[in-house]
């Protein structure tokens, strides 16, 4: 079978395909398993550093950095990799180059970047750059957004005024999440202009600005595009309060302004909002909404099976979930299986946290007073931490319990 082209992105079947020998086939599907394992996860990066008989991985996620390591058979390689990606020519002294490889899990695609590396002990490794690939163009309708908390989301950006923060740790769910509510008041009868550091999806009829890093040119920007008297102007990707303030500071009272922020929960956003340069006036008059967005894994179906909580896990609910009692709990996880790469986990389950700001909010905002405002978000009868809405889902058994220990 001839080799698959390396001009363009490889897929896992085309690999899987092409392997010949049974070293090849033994140490593409050893790979191709561990890099569904990652993508399952949301990993940003990943490491394949095989040792003699042995094939440690680690994985970057945005809780930190996950090692494993599994024992491996005679004759895996990764330059089997290499070479049936046709990014290795086949002299003795091999030569390894990077390639692209796309890897399709449920409704999501994943491009990866393949880099070789050579240790000091002859080993070549590989390094991974994960990046989650955005489809044409997402709708509001499609995010498995409870049907209450879509509503009141639309009506709040169908007001068409006031600051609408979008929040999570995940960049690929809160850009998804970004461009959705653009595409959701995206008519022609509104002008819409969107700043952003990448533009990985074009909107028909939104003006998109590509967002520089340089103060001044930030501040220059957000001046022009004000005289541009957009209806609404979105912000994605901000990664510092410099483009909040200059934003709160350029935008018109009857404009709707929708920014993305990366922070782990609402109330850590919140927290960001306190230590900025924001005026705290100018927040308090504008601020309509926060809604955060956390992905977690679900088990897999395929391997699914009881789970006991360890002495740890029963601690750390008597901690968190005081009134909750371990025997009413149903909680499961995955063995690991052919369908799920051996991860346990199936496809990801987004958990939104929803908070309209209310007039007292709004009050203590202006008075700079973040601790009352938090005080009256989290007493609000609408609001429910994404921490005991994932607990909820682990009870049931639907989500591994070990992935929610991270948002308490």
């Amino acid at each position: 079978m001839p080799r698959p082209s390396a001009e363009k992105a490889l897929t896992i079947q085309s690999l899987k395909q092409s392997a010949q020998t049974p070293v090849e086939t033994y140490s593409v599907e050893l790979v191709c398993q561990t890099l569904e394992h990652a993508c399952r996860l949301r990993a940003s990066a990943f490491y394949i550093e095989p040792e003699k008989e042995l094939l440690r991985t680690r994985i970057r996620t945005s809780r930190g950095l996950r090692e494993e390591i599994q024992p491996t058979y005679p004759g895996f390689n990764c330059e089997a990799l290499y070479r049936l990606s046709g990014t290795a020519d086949m002299s003795p002294n091999l030569s390894l180059k990077a390639f692209k490889l796309t890897i399709r899990l449920d409704e999501d695609l994943f491009q990866l970047q393949c880099f070789p590396l050579t240790t000091a002990q002859g080993f070549n490794q590989i390094s991974v750059k994960i990046q989650p690939q955005l489809q044409s163009p997402p709708i509001l309708d499609c995010l498995q957004i409870p049907p209450l908390l879509l509503h009141q989301l639309r009506d709040t950006l169908q007001a068409s005024r006031g600051l609408v923060l979008i929040n999570g740790e995940d960049d690929y769910n809160v850009r998804r999440l970004y461009f959705s509510a653009l595409q959701d008041l995206n008519t022609p009868a509104r002008k819409i202009v969107s700043l952003e550091e990448i533009s990985p999806l074009a909107l028909p009829r939104i003006t998109h600005v590509t967002l520089p890093r340089a103060t001044q040119s930030v501040r220059n920007v957000f001046n022009y595009t004000q005289k541009l008297a957009p209806d609404v102007l979105g912000v994605e990707h901000s990664t510092d309060d410099l483009h909040l303030t200059a934003l709160l500071h350029a935008a018109g009272n009857d404009q709707l302004q929708i920014v993305t922020t990366r922070e782990r929960s609402t109330l850590d956003c919140v927290r960001k909002l306190s230590r900025s340069e924001v005026a705290p006036g100018a927040l308090g008059s504008k601020l309509r909404a926060i809604l955060s967005v956390h992905v977690l894994p679900e088990v897999c179906a395929q391997c699914k099976v009881v789970h006991h909580p360890s002495d740890q896990q029963h601690a750390w609910m008597k901690q968190y979930f005081p009134g909750f009692d371990p025997s009413q709990g149903h909680f499961a996880q995955g063995e690991g299986c052919d369908a799920c790469a051996q991860s346990g986990y199936g496809k990801s389950r987004a958990i939104y946290e929803w908070t309209q700001v209310t007039p007292d909010m709004a009050a203590a905002l202006s008075s700079n007073d973040f601790e009352s405002f938090m005080t009256s978000m989290t007493l609000h009868e609408d609001f429910e931490p994404v921490s005991v809405k994932a607990f909820t889902l682990a009870r049931k058994g639907l989500i591994p319990l070990e992935s929610l220990q991270h948002l308490c």
